[in-house]
Parts: structure tokens; sequence; C-alpha cells
């Protein structure tokens, strides 16, 4: 496979190669690639996760389990005051 690079990025490949870190291209290019690679698992776990918090919290409000809005803006008003005061 042949990919070609910008200029910009042979030139980040060529820095990377010249620091010592990697002994050729194709090293910065497979570890690149794994890297990507780890991102994307991360990612995916990120949104089960994400959408587990939802399905609970929709199940939560299916039981009733809520609070009012007001009292929600309330106590996060009083949580920010608290701050402020503790760091002056």
């Amino acid at each position: 496979m042949n990919v070609r690079l910008s200029g910009e990025d042979e030139r980040f490949v060529s820095r990377e190669v010249a620091s010592g870190r990697y002994e050729s291209t194709q090293e910065v290019v497979r570890d690149s690639l794994r890297l990507l690679q780890e991102q994307k698992i991360v990612e995916k776990r990120r949104r089960i996760k994400l959408n587990a918090q939802i399905e609970e919290g929709l199940a939560e409000l299916d039981r009733g389990e809520w609070t009012p809005s007001d009292q929600v803006f309330q106590a996060l008003r009083e949580k920010s005051r608290r701050r402020r005061h503790q760091t002056s």
C-alpha cells in the first residue's frame, strides 16, 4: 500500500525519525495506527458508558425518581456560592 502524505505530515514523520525515537517512517506510521486504534476503543467504551447512563436516567424518570429543575438550579447556585466564599 502506498500512502501520500501532505508536506506537513511528511515533515512531522521525518522529524520523528530524526529525533531517534523511531528508526523508520514505517515505525512512525505503525505507532500512529496503533494510537488511532486505541483511541477508537476508548471512544467506543465512553459511548457505551454514556448510553448506559442515559438509559439509567430514563429508567429513573420512569420510576418517578426526579427532582424539579428549580430545585436543582437552586442547589447549584448555593454550591457555587459556597465555593466562591471558600476561595475568597
